[in-house]
């Protein structure tokens, strides 16, 4: 019948409050009426909030992924949430938007991302990587699958750059 510690019902709650703190980051993110700044403080406090609380909450109850128990999910929203806070502050506080390209072109195709890396069926990256990196795996060693798998996130960057370019985009 399966594990008894595992309960789908309890489970789906931390999936939904993991939604909702995304959902909330986003509607502080979205608000017209509070500057950059304040907008960066209030998502610090609530990854800062989150993470302490889930941190706490560990002397009562473990962070245990698979269950996705309170504490994981507050732990992991807050440390998610605080990342964006990063990534807030240095894109659009700060400006630095010059490496932020490619995950542009990635991010305008995302549904056709998801299908080349779920899927993997309509186009192999690192086959196509693994033949033309031929022969580097004896000099790059233990090296190799590293360069395997920047060789094909090279080359999945230089396809939607070409597709963003050309303005092909997969849409539902």
């Amino acid at each position: 019948m399966g594990n008894p510690e595992y309960s789908w019902f309890l489970t789906s709650l931390g999936f939904i409050a993991t939604v909702m703190l995304g959902a909330f980051s986003g509607q502080i993110l979205a608000s017209k009426q509070i500057s950059k700044q304040e907008k960066l403080k209030k998502i610090l406090i609530l990854g800062t909030v989150l993470t302490i609380a889930g941190h706490l909450l560990t002397f009562h109850e473990p962070c245990i992924k698979k269950l996705w128990l309170t504490s994981f999910t507050l732990i992991s929203g807050g440390y998610c949430t605080l990342l964006l806070a990063l990534f807030f502050d240095i894109v659009d506080v700060a400006g630095y938007t010059k490496w932020t390209k490619p995950f542009v072109f990635l991010g305008r195709n995302a549904l056709l991302v998801y299908m080349l890396f779920a899927y993997n069926r309509f186009i192999n990256l690192s086959a196509i990587s693994h033949k033309a990196l031929f022969g580097l795996e004896s000099v790059t060693g233990n090296w190799y699958p590293l360069l395997l798998h920047s060789a094909a996130l090279c080359l999945l960057i230089l396809i939607f750059r070409f597709l963003d370019k050309n303005k092909v985009y997969l849409k539902i």
